[in-house]
């Protein structure tokens, strides 16, 4: 079983049944299912605290894409 960092389990515990998380070189990738109640605020400013760059995108669903600050 392969174990997840804790940056990992704590973002899916903020997101829990709203959305889904996936580790992507060094980021996140967050899908959103539920947009109404999605904790959008806690999420983004969850990424930004861990240093990483976050941008949305629309898809099938809005994604949150996240990767390390190239600064």
């Amino acid at each position: 079983m392969v174990e997840l960092n804790s940056c990992e389990v704590e973002l899916k515990a903020l997101v829990a049944d709203t959305g889904t998380v996936n580790s992507i070189v060094g980021g996140y990738e967050v899908r959103v299912l539920n947009g109404k109640q999605f904790p959008w605020a806690v999420v983004l400013d969850y990424l930004v605290g861990q240093g990483l760059e976050v941008w949305v995108t629309k898809e099938d669903v809005l994604v949150i894409k996240s990767k390390p600050s190239s600064m």
